[in-house]
């Protein structure tokens, strides 16, 4: 039991750092498949020698596995302030644009007659 708990620790070593983004890589360069394909093979195997156990220590793995990624949640997690923000200028960008289109249309409907003569 202890070794398939073992087994699903590393499992979550590998899931967090498949998932995890790296600080000086970022866009297109922070791909995660790279990493899912290096993970690839010791994810196999450890699910090859769990798939001939008994559940008791199939679930003594996943709770392993799940522990481990609880842990490990500072590195493969976002960061919630940076993705809040994020949302935060997303939503007032869109409020930004609907009120200046709401202007430019209210300036058209008037035909420009709101607008001093500057010549």
């Amino acid at each position: 039991m202890l070794c398939c708990a073992a087994i699903g620790c590393v499992l979550a070593v590998l899931i967090a750092g498949t998932l995890s983004r790296s600080p000086r890589q970022s866009g297109a360069g922070s791909s995660v498949i790279p990493r899912a394909v290096l993970a690839a093979v010791p994810f196999y195997l450890a699910a090859n020698y769990l798939a001939y156990q008994e559940a008791a220590m199939i679930a003594g793995a996943g709770i392993g596995c799940i522990g481990g990624l609880y842990v490990l949640r500072g590195w493969w997690l976002p960061d919630w302030s940076t993705v809040v923000g994020k949302l935060g200028r997303r939503r007032r960008g869109a409020t930004l644009r609907y009120r200046m289109l709401a202007v430019v249309g209210d300036d058209r409907a008037a035909g420009g007659r709101s607008l001093p003569n500057a010549a």
